[in-house]
């Protein structure tokens, strides 16, 4: 048998350049010369619940602006969303019975699951804090302008540190 089955790749994921030029680690020597630009424009799915569809409004025009989210990312970033939803879904429904009850039905073995699942997903798209860390990106938007920002500030933190003078 010849060594080009089917097998999939071994090592880690290659970083995107995007990331690499946020970090600094990027070199035009050791990158390929074309890279595919897919279309923006990328549409929430109409399969996706209410819970996941406010998830995909709320954080998809930031990762569009960031260059992060374009239509070949739709199924992912989908997914995301829906693993959002599951999450917030059985946080309440673990709430409502109570620890015990959550634990012997399964409900916070489900909550657990899926959020693992999420963490892997908020990496693809540079969102978990520590993928935030290893870009270097400053929270506060550095020397950025005031409204971008704001943006950044509010989707890190869920609203805008307006600072008093």
């Amino acid at each position: 048998m010849g060594g080009g089955g089917l097998m999939g790749r071994r090592g880690p994921a290659p970083t995107p350049r995007k990331i690499k030029l946020l970090k600094g680690t990027f070199r035009r020597d050791r990158a390929p010369t074309k890279i595919p630009e897919p279309p923006k424009g990328a549409k929430a799915p109409s399969w996706l619940n209410t819970a996941a569809k406010v998830e995909w409004t709320r954080m998809a025009p930031w990762l569009e602006d960031q260059g992060l989210l374009t239509k070949a990312d739709v199924a992912a970033f989908a997914t995301y969303c829906d693993l959002y939803a599951t999450v917030q879904e059985y946080r309440r429904l673990c709430r409502k019975v109570g620890a015990s009850v959550s634990i012997r039905e399964g409900y916070r073995n489900v909550l657990m699951k899926a959020i693992t699942a999420m963490k892997q997903y908020l990496a693809l798209f540079g969102l978990s804090p520590a993928d935030r860390e290893r870009i270097g990106v400053d929270p506060t938007g550095g020397g950025a302008p005031d409204s971008q920002r704001d943006r950044v500030e509010d989707f890190l933190f869920g609203h805008s540190n307006k600072r008093q003078a």
